[in-house]
């Protein structure tokens, strides 16, 4: 007997976030729960033969295979969401922003996917609408360690807001099985700067 198969960006975006420039700093992805599809298993060959055209890369194709399964079954949010990251890699941005949109409508519990395009959207200048897309991210996936880690980035480097920072940072080293050295000194870092102007954010 088969079981449904599961239908995740997970490994297409582990290693293609070291290829794009989309999230400089964003952490490796964790391996907490987040949301992910149940796919039947005839779509699942799909993608693994789109998956492996990928890592090959041959994006065009791999492009097409996911383009497929989404189109076969809309409601797959993990499929859209690999065909934004492939369209980034083709440095093809608004038909990315399209797979995007369509990723989070798809699945509105996404986390993964609201955390990839509020990246997206921050290196696209869009800050607040980056700030919604974090949040979201967050509201479906509380423990979302690279959300918290992408959001503090959001708030110390493009919003000005060193005491939300501070409170993001502290809650990604808290998901840690350890500290990040680079975020403890991180937020030494922010602190001393509230400590100079007094506590201001």
């Amino acid at each position: 007997m088969t079981r449904p198969a599961r239908l995740s960006c997970i490994a297409l975006m582990v290693w293609l976030s070291g290829c794009t420039s989309v999230m400089p700093t964003m952490a490796p992805e964790p391996e907490a729960e987040v949301a992910t599809d149940t796919v039947p298993v005839a779509l699942q060959s799909q993608f693994d033969q789109a998956m492996l055209a990928a890592q090959g890369q041959r994006w065009e194709l791999a492009l097409a295979g996911m383009r497929s399964v989404w189109e076969q079954q809309p409601e797959l949010s993990g499929a859209a969401l690999n065909a934004a990251v492939l369209h980034l890699k083709m440095e093809q941005p608004q038909q990315a922003r399209q797979w995007f949109e369509r990723a989070v409508q798809a699945n509105p519990d996404n986390a993964r996917a609201h955390n990839e395009f509020a990246a997206y959207l921050r290196q696209e200048g869009e800050f607040e609408q980056a700030l919604t897309h974090y949040k979201a991210a967050l509201a479906a996936a509380p423990d979302y360690p690279e959300a918290h880690y992408n959001l503090a980035i959001l708030y110390d480097l493009y919003l000005g807001n060193k005491s939300a920072a501070i409170e993001h940072f502290q809650r990604y080293q808290s998901l840690q099985e350890a500290p990040d050295r680079r975020v403890t000194a991180w937020i030494a870092d922010l602190q001393r700067q509230q400590a100079s102007v007094g506590g201001a954010p």
